[in-house]
């Protein structure tokens, strides 16, 4: 199992607002930046913690918001 760190870029006026759908969807949000939010998420690849991401807000809200995790570092 992979546990990595994963930037998610939203721009400068949602980053609040995303963090709080993430942490309603289950994942566990780090640090919310200037205009990224930090999440932890783990899966059996890095490719699949990022989706896991993804599929936790489409499980969620039925959309991922467009977001694209970028991996910044295994932990």
């Amino acid at each position: 199992m992979v546990k990595a760190l994963f930037s998610v870029w939203t721009g400068p006026c949602l980053v609040r607002q995303i963090a709080g759908k993430m942490r309603d969807a289950g994942l566990t949000v780090t640090c919310e930046g200037t205009e990224a939010v930090y999440v932890v998420s783990e899966g059996d690849t890095p490719d699949g913690a990022s989706w896991n991401v993804l599929a936790a807000l489409c499980s969620k809200w039925a959309t991922d918001f467009g977001l694209k995790p970028k991996m910044m570092r295994q932990l």
